[in-house]
């Protein structure tokens, strides 16, 4: 009689305890939902928004916002994969710091480089770091199908809605409240922010009218190309359901930005896309209609798409970035090859395009701290003969080469997610192909 009490008390311990364990991991997986949504408005607004550009004062808020969000996401981790990764982020911000050290005592910090200096080593030291233990550490099923979905899930309602009030606003002239802000971009501006969402920065033509182009609230057009072209590459090549309206917002948002780089990289990526995304590629399994609409669509892209560009570069009102372009190409080369090892020093050179920036302020040294994840996630991807991954790091790699995104950290993400490309779980997920779809 007593033994059956007992055994009746201790099942009814463990079911008590069981359920009390579930609502804790329901508790835990409430906690982490929502950490991960303000973690990625942080990182979508701290892209070279004009609200990150404010001042230097709160580009640092945003900076440790963004590490401690990532800081509190990592609890979340699986104990083993953070034991794992520990030493790899350990390492990445020993040898950035290594590296910005040798610059400074062989090239030396030119006056008022001092500010900039810390914001590289923030950059490199502790924010690519951070989010490369975080993401190596959430491991790849979860990164790819939670947190990059959620990423571009805000992103794209964002920009959709940004979109609305873009064309309201600006193209049909609706009058719309305004909202000035102050932000720090080539010296001391003022933006005029319809509804404090989609700012009026920079002119442009757009369909043959010389308009304001739709940089939502983004410095400049590059800035706002890099992110939407990142959103929309995440959700046709790395998110593995894709889904059609986003790729629609980032695809309209990306060409109403009005940059040239835009109009070069955006055909390719949509053309890639129906040769590589999962939910296109199946396209051509549904349907006779559905494939020749897919093909329609493609020998459009083919034919129309370089046209436009030749039209637009042609009537591109904004000569000056062009030649900027053109002018940062040769005179970053001969800048590093002056010294191709520690560059002229940190802040050195103002340059239109990343790569050749940082070849100038820190040679061979600063660059390979960019060159080396991205050159890495592209053997990787040759490796496993994923070619959505292969798209995705190229184009990457070409807005690095023709643009300033060199300290966006939009652009950290995708450092450190090329980083974490190499973690052990990741690598094991990848090569047995359970994670690639």
């Amino acid at each position: 009689m007593y033994s059956e009490a007992a055994a009746a008390l201790l099942k009814s311990q463990e079911r008590n305890r069981r359920i009390q364990a579930d609502k804790e991991r329901a508790r835990d997986e409430k906690r982490r939902t929502a950490l991960e949504y303000i973690n990625v408005l942080i990182v979508i607004f701290s892209s070279y928004s004009v609200y990150f550009r404010m001042s230097n004062a709160v580009i640092v808020v945003f900076e440790i916002l963004l590490l401690l969000s990532a800081l509190a996401l990592v609890r979340f981790s699986e104990r083993q994969k953070m034991r794992e990764n520990y030493m790899k982020a350990i390492a990445i911000a020993a040898i950035g710091g290594l590296f910005i050290a040798l610059i400074d005592l062989f090239a030396g910090i030119p006056d008022g480089g001092m500010v900039y200096m810390a914001q590289k080593l923030f950059y490199l030291c502790a924010l690519v770091p951070m989010y490369t233990f975080l993401f190596a550490s959430m491991g790849v099923r979860h990164f790819r199908r939670i947190y990059l979905s959620r990423l571009t899930l805000v992103f794209a309602l964002i920009s959709a809605i940004g979109l609305v009030v873009y064309v309201v606003g600006v193209l049909l002239h609706v009058p719309l409240p305004k909202f000035s802000v102050p932000f720090i971009w080539g010296g001391r501006r003022q933006a005029e922010g319809l509804l404090g969402l989609v700012f009026e920065i920079q002119p442009g033509d757009l369909l043959g009218l010389h308009t304001w182009r739709y940089l939502l609230f983004f410095v400049e057009g590059p800035a706002a190309n890099l992110a939407f072209l990142t959103g929309l590459m995440i959700e046709l090549f790395l998110v593995p359901q894709t889904r059609p309206w986003i790729v629609v917002t980032f695809a309209l948002s990306d060409f109403c930005t009005a940059s040239t780089t835009a109009y070069i990289c955006l055909p390719a990526v949509l053309l890639m896309s129906f040769f590589y995304s999962k939910r296109f590629v199946d396209l051509k399994n549904r349907s006779m209609m559905a494939a020749f609409l897919k093909w329609l669509f493609i020998v459009g892209i083919v034919v129309v798409a370089p046209l436009y560009a030749r039209y637009e570069l042609v009537t591109k009102s904004n000569i000056g970035s062009l030649n900027g372009h053109m002018e940062g190409f040769t005179v970053g080369i001969s800048a590093f090859l002056s010294s191709p090892l520690v560059g002229s020093g940190i802040t050195s050179y103002g340059n239109s395009t990343s790569m050749f920036q940082l070849a100038h302020e820190g040679g061979l040294l600063l660059l390979s701290l960019y060159c080396y994840p991205l050159l890495r996630f592209i053997w990787q991807s040759i490796e496993l003969r994923n070619m959505r991954f292969f798209v995705f790091i190229t184009i990457e790699c070409v807005l690095f080469v023709v643009a300033i995104v060199g300290d966006n950290p939009l652009f950290a993400v995708v450092l450190a997610m090329s980083y974490a490309f190499t973690a052990k779980d990741w690598g094991k997920a990848l090569i047995g192909r359970h994670a690639i779809d």
